[in-house]
């Protein structure tokens, strides 16, 4: 199915995912009071759980982001299409560990643009390989609150723009993880 991303107001963002310090919710979430406090009508719903939830939620109360933000908890893999077609984008931006692990290529950036979602993520690990800043979506350096804030900023005021990259960025998706794209001999 293919995500209508209206980008009306409010504009809508989903993130998905562990809720740990290496997810940079926290940094979305700072993104997203800028973002609101310069006009910009835009909500979040941030699906997961984990250490980092309480913390999550004390930030958005102290960033007075009410209902702006919202924390459904855990997202089975069945309901996470829903959550994609409901959205302008999705927003993935993780940081690296103080030891330099950080994700590999997060599956829910496949999902979102194999729906035509938007991503904005950041240039770690395996990300840049599907994620082209400006061409199949936008990349923000790590814990740059700021260039969030810019990226969603960007895909808001330009529709066409974002649907364009996220069209681009469905076709290399889906010629990276084509079925039977690492031969058939494995299976």
């Amino acid at each position: 199915a293919e995500a209508p991303v209206p980008m009306r107001a409010p504009v809508r963002i989903a993130a998905i995912g562990r809720f740990v310090e290496t997810k940079g919710f926290q940094h979305l979430l700072e993104a997203l009071a800028l973002v609101r406090g310069r006009g910009l009508d835009a909500r979040a719903v941030i699906a997961g759980d984990g250490p980092w939830m309480s913390r999550l939620r004390g930030l958005a109360e102290s960033l007075n982001l009410g209902d702006a933000v919202s924390f459904p908890g855990f997202l089975p893999h069945d309901k996470v299409p829903a959550l994609l077609l409901q959205s302008d984008m999705l927003a993935m931006p993780s940081i690296r560990r103080p030891n330099g692990d950080s994700d590999g290529l997060p599956t829910v950036l496949i999902e979102a643009l194999l729906h035509r979602v938007p991503v904005l993520a950041t240039a770690l690990a395996g990300i840049p390989d599907l994620v082209e800043n400006g061409v199949t979506g936008l990349l923000t350096p790590e814990g740059d609150t700021e260039a969030i804030a810019r990226a969603i900023e960007r895909y808001a005021a330009d529709r066409e723009a974002a649907v364009a990259m996220a069209e681009r960025g469905r076709t290399k998706a889906r010629v990276m993880f084509a079925p039977g794209r690492y031969g058939d001999a494995f299976f």
